[in-house]
């Protein structure tokens, strides 16, 4: 952002961001993962593993 002379890091996604959509796959992924976590009862998320994103 700052490289570019761009004042706001939406500016320089605005700009590029069409440039790098494996990034908007793999964000739709984390979303969707940590969406699913959240919507576990705490009951049950007691006994599961934390597995790291890919």
């Amino acid at each position: 952002m700052e490289r570019m002379g761009h004042s706001t890091i939406n500016v320089t996604l605005g700009t590029y961001g069409h440039m790098f959509p494996a990034i908007d796959e793999q964000l739709d992924i984390a979303l969707a993962a940590r969406l699913t976590r959240a919507s576990i009862p705490t009951s049950t998320k007691r006994g599961m593993t934390r597995n790291p994103p890919a």
